[in-house]
């Protein structure tokens, strides 16, 4: 950490905004494009990993982790009669395989590592007969997909392919003819500045070419998210339409009739997830209450009734139709609960698994005679397991082996600057003695609904077993209590969820686990806003920051890429009310000249579609130039690489190497373990 990083220029550009005079010094670092803005960025990378990689930690870190990630990733499967298709990733391999099994035998559909370009297979959906595989597949991890069909009964792929299918939700005829799906513009169908956006829902009659596809529906708001799915006979189709994180509409059509879409559900705000078993639609919602409920509409009248009330201690995180039977599955507290109901809404018991534990996932068949789950936990590695009606234990299907145990885990509570009571998760050493100066990484999220829940990392059992403390924070804004815990962390609520962080980091502090000298804190994407929020408030609390994939310049953000999605859930800097809330907390608008920042790490990818990299470059920018600080302030930047999806194992290892040696030369000073005996 001795050299000096690159200069910057500052170019101030002024504005006045809602009575508010504004000075970028470095916008001109927004213009990923233009020649010397990537010559900028190569220097910061170079400058980076030279300083991390010249530590003698860095190759046995990146050796270990290696060697944890080296196991195999399986995902949940789709199911479709005797046919299950599924993501595989076998030891040594960068990119998952897409595979097909069906009568005993395993047929390798689509191989990524096959490619000349960085390939990853992104999504995949099976036909309710199970004769056709969609799937897309993208390049450096950009995720603007191109759409591919396999025929299973032929053996091989269509000679369909449907570019910029981003996350395409599909739909086949049963009759086989074709198939609805969703994508964005082709290029030149809208300006540029339209093109990540307008997401339609089209028909393709196989064989034809995609640019004849008829569009069947398309929403006023640009940024309106469409998903597609079909009965189990055909008849009707059912759109969801999703108006941000907090707000949709369900749309169903008679295909026998002529007969216009029809908005079905109750009217209140909220979401509805549709679900077919058959011709009967079931509604996953939380219109009526926050913590989510299961009903059937009757779509004779379009009333409907409930089946799966709410719990009150619990939120319905998702359902699954399988054996003829709905699996409930509620997130307690962060951990998941499996129960079993029967379509009159009796409950039939529930399926015991492991504490501590996260459902990633169930798949089955309405008529089927099994229900696989995906689990995992902080200790173990993503699993398949089987469960059948008559049997009340999980049977593992395809699970790696335990792991030598080096992790204890248990649940705690921080007490927030309103009295807010926030759980977080506390991973220790088995045996570790508090000595108020354990190393300590502390994470959190959020934000747009999504709940913290555990998960299995080989950079978590790492720092773990090598002495440090990890916590996994449960803020505002997640869906951990259901839709009111979200609401309170967005919009002009956002400031809750950094004084959530802010509590569980003073909590674990005061409780004698650690200190700030001791203390790093990191996130990505939304959490790297978070922990950019933390930085620029709360800097006395910790040691050093780790930020990826950050949204940082809260001004800005919704100009670029497909960020004006994100106006639901932080709000608008165009509108005055808005502004105002963003410009208290963000992250580049906050930093103060006199003060010496910890040490910060920012990493992201020069391809990400989501949050553009000029975040980053800019804040790096920022902090590096201030008078004066001192503390280092690094940028990575992977190349040929997005948000996350996609990497190479070898990216990955790489990225992660980088991230723990900054870590650990900031705040371990326990004595590392020899792994190579």
């Amino acid at each position: 950490m001795a050299s000096i990083h690159p200069v910057t220029i500052a170019r101030p550009v002024h504005e006045q905004r809602f009575g508010h005079h504004l000075v970028d010094p470095y916008r001109w670092l927004e213009q990923g494009a233009s020649a010397e803005v990537q010559g900028w960025a190569e220097k910061q990378h170079t400058y980076t990993v030279g300083e991390l990689r010249d530590n003698s930690r860095w190759e046995p870190i990146r050796d270990r982790l290696r060697q944890l990630r080296n196991v195999r990733d399986i995902t949940v499967p789709k199911v479709a009669g005797h046919s299950q298709v599924f993501l595989l990733r076998d030891p040594e391999q960068n990119q998952a395989v897409l595979c097909l099994e069906t009568a005993g035998q395993r047929i390798t559909v689509y191989d990524p590592n096959q490619s000349l370009e960085p390939e990853a297979v992104d999504w995949f959906e099976l036909s309710h007969q199970g004769q056709y595989i969609a799937f897309g597949v993208s390049q450096h991890g950009n995720e603007w997909s191109t759409l591919h069909v396999f025929d299973t009964i032929a053996g091989k792929l269509t000679e369909d392919r449907i570019p910029r299918a981003r996350y395409s939700s599909v739909a086949f005829d049963p009759e086989g003819t074709g198939f609805y799906y969703t994508r964005y513009p082709l290029l030149g169908e809208v300006s540029e500045e339209e093109s990540d956006y307008h997401s339609s829902v089209f028909w393709h009659t196989f064989r034809e070419p995609y640019t004849k596809d008829p569009m069947i529906f398309h929403d006023a708001d640009r940024r309106s998210m469409p998903r597609i799915s079909i009965s189990g006979t055909g008849r009707y189709l059912a759109i969801q339409v999703s108006h941000g994180w907090v707000e949709d509409e369900v749309l169903i059509k008679d295909r026998t009739g002529g007969a216009p879409w029809q908005k079905v559900g109750p009217t209140t705000p909220g979401i509805a997830v549709p679900y077919w078993v058959q011709d009967r639609l079931f509604l996953h919602t939380n219109r009526k209450s926050a913590r989510w409920e299961l009903l059937e509409v009757d779509l004779s009248d379009g009333s409907w009734r409930s089946v799966i009330p709410p719990d009150e201690g619990n939120v319905l995180h998702d359902v699954g139709f399988f054996q003829h039977r709905i699996i409930a599955h509620y997130n307690e507290i962060a951990v998941s609960r499996l129960e079993t109901f029967s379509l009159d809404g009796t409950s039939l018991g529930a399926i015991g698994i492991p504490h501590y534990s996260q459902v990633t996932g169930m798949a089955g068949s309405w008529d089927g005679d099994l229900t696989i789950f995906g689990l995992t936990g902080f200790d173990r590695p993503h699993g398949l397991y089987r469960w059948q009606a008559e049997e009340s234990l999980l049977t593992p299907l395809n699970v790696i082996p335990d792991l030598p145990s080096a992790v204890s885990v248990s649940q705690e509570w921080a007490t927030s600057r309103d009295g807010t009571r926030v759980p977080y998760f506390l991973l220790t050493p088995k045996g570790l003695v508090k000595t108020g100066s354990s190393p300590a990484v502390v994470t959190g999220y959020g934000g747009f609904n999504i709940a913290y829940m555990p998960a299995y990392s080989p950079s978590i059992l790492h720092w773990v077993e090598e002495g440090g403390i990890y916590v996994v924070s449960n803020l505002r804004g997640g869906s951990e209590f259901g839709e009111t815990w979200h609401q309170a962390g967005m919009l002009d609520r956002k400031q809750n969820v950094f004084d959530d962080f802010a509590a569980v980091i003073e909590d674990l502090q005061h409780q004698g686990w650690t200190d700030p000298d001791h203390t790093v804190i990191t996130g990505r994407s939304n959490g790297g806003l978070l922990v950019g929020a933390l930085l620029t408030q709360r800097p006395e609390l910790m040691k050093g920051v780790v930020c990826g994939v950050p949204l940082l310049d809260m001004i800005r953000y919704p100009y670029f890429q497909i960020a004006d999605l994100w106006t639901h859930e932080y709000g608008s800097p165009d509108k005055a009310a808005d502004f105002e809330w963003l410009l208290k907390y963000s992250p580049y608008h906050n930093v103060r000249p006199t003060i010496d920042y910890p040490a910060t790490l920012f990493f992201t990818s020069s391809e990400d579609s989501r949050v553009d990299p000029l975040h980053a470059r800019k804040m790096t920018a920022l902090l590096q130039n201030l008078p004066g600080q001192t503390h280092p302030i690094y940028l990575r930047i992977e190349s040929q690489a997005g948000h996350g999806v996609g990497k190479t194992v070898e990216q990955w290892v790489t990225e992660e190497a980088d991230i723990w040696t900054f870590t650990e030369q900031l705040i371990k000073s326990t004595p590392s373990i020899d792994f190579s005996q």
